[in-house]
């Protein structure tokens, strides 16, 4: 199969690049054909582009970055178009010339289909959003403090949203991470039988342990911004009656705050900060942790740091927020807690803390979780079944 990946950016930017850049080796590895079609590309990924990939000029007007897309679609012989992150490429999916040349997947890594933000997020009272998209998204920013409150930002980004909706990109295959996605779009107005869940993979096949490392080391994963909930997981580690050590991997725009309240807290001498990590140096993060902490406030549309943890069998301690609880189960391969709750947080840190062998046994389990669910090749075949899907029901459309 000849398959062309359209995204933004290409590289190591952030979750959805690193997805697809795991993703295209383990295609070819199969036989397939892989191209990709690209705004920018990761200098880490050296000069370019290189043999099957092809650089956009993502500032051209549709009608013309959609001839650019067809070009390559008949120079590869696409079979069928894998689009990314496409909010701002609202224009190119509703192109007619490309509708009619070549089947699409549309894979939904995030909230911006449904929020123009993209976080769905109400920071002023800091918990997760769950109104559907609508006329009170104009007003939210300035409200609830959500997003830019920039008016020509707020006005864009709505107006973006709000032809997602509309348009007929429902009725393009749509992929998603979590069931909690899937209902959550389905509730702004996509067809619900036109979007299949896919969950991530982790890509580990390195050795692991059976046994945990001496227990009182907790590790953090991911940006440093506010609904990730760093701030409430710092607290909690200040009533901890074990007086556990926290490692913090990553930065972002609130890590001199954090900081700060690590000072105020008393716990800077327990706190690790060491910003961002490549993946090696994330691996033995997580072969030195007892416990993989998942504090969100906001929905995570999935939380891929739960399956890397639970591929290293490490039991975790997360928010019962988004597609979370779809691998993160209650007292089987750790914890799951309410958002923002500091006393409950830190209660479960000590319970598993003071229990090795209930946190041996929840990483097991987590790590046979993994292995039936999250793998590469589970991954691929269930992606590969919806490319056929896609491919069949635009030939039925064509005839």
């Amino acid at each position: 199969m000849n398959i062309l990946h359209v995204v933004s950016l290409y590289g190591p930017y952030g979750g959805a690049e690193t997805h697809l850049l795991l993703l295209k080796p383990l295609l070819e590895r199969m036989g397939h054909t892989v191209s990709v079609a690209y705004g920018q590309r990761h200098p880490d990924l050296g000069p370019g582009p290189g043999t099957h990939e092809y650089e956009l000029d993502l500032a051209l007007p549709p009608q013309q970055l959609a001839q650019s897309i067809a070009d390559i679609i008949g120079r590869e012989s696409v079979d069928i178009v894998h689009y990314h992150k496409v909010f701002y490429m609202l224009e190119l999916l509703c192109s007619p010339e490309l509708r009619e040349q070549c089947p699409a997947v549309v894979h939904v890594h995030g909230h911006r289909l449904t929020c123009p933000d993209g976080a769905r997020f109400l920071g002023r009272r800091s918990r997760a959003c769950r109104r559907a998209f609508g006329i009170g998204c104009l007003a939210a920013p300035f409200v609830e403090r959500c997003a830019s409150r920039r008016p020509e930002i707020v006005w864009r980004n709505c107006r973006r949203t709000g032809r997602a909706i509309r348009s007929r990109l429902l009725d393009r295959q749509l992929l998603v991470a979590s069931e909690f996605v899937k209902d959550l779009m389905a509730d702004n107005g996509y067809g619900k039988d036109r979007i299949s869940v896919l969950p991530y993979f982790t890509s580990w096949n390195g050795g692991w342990s059976r046994s945990l490392p001496k227990p009182g080391v907790l590790l953090f994963l991911g940006r440093i911004i506010r609904h990730k909930g760093l701030e409430v997981l710092i607290r909690a580690l200040s009533r901890c009656r074990t007086r556990p050590r926290l490692l913090i991997a990553g930065d972002g725009p609130d890590a001199s705050r954090v900081q700060a309240l690590c000072g105020e807290l008393g716990v800077h001498d327990r706190v690790e900060f060491l910003g961002w990590v490549g993946v090696a140096e994330c691996s033995r993060l997580y072969e030195k942790a007892s416990i993989v902490m998942v504090p969100s406030l906001w929905d995570e549309p999935f939380g891929i740091v739960g399956i890397e943890a639970m591929a290293h069998a490490r039991p975790v301690i997360g928010s019962n927020v988004g597609g979370m609880p779809e691998w993160l189960q209650h007292g089987r391969n750790g914890f799951v807690v309410q958002p923002g709750d500091v006393t409950e947080l830190s209660a479960r840190i000590d319970e598993l803390n003071g229990s090795a062998a209930l946190a041996s046994e929840m990483g097991l389990e987590g790590r046979r979780m993994y292995e039936e669910r999250y793998t590469p090749d589970i991954h691929v075949k269930r992606l590969l079944d919806v490319y056929g899907k896609a491919i069949s029901e635009f030939r039925s459309d064509a005839s």
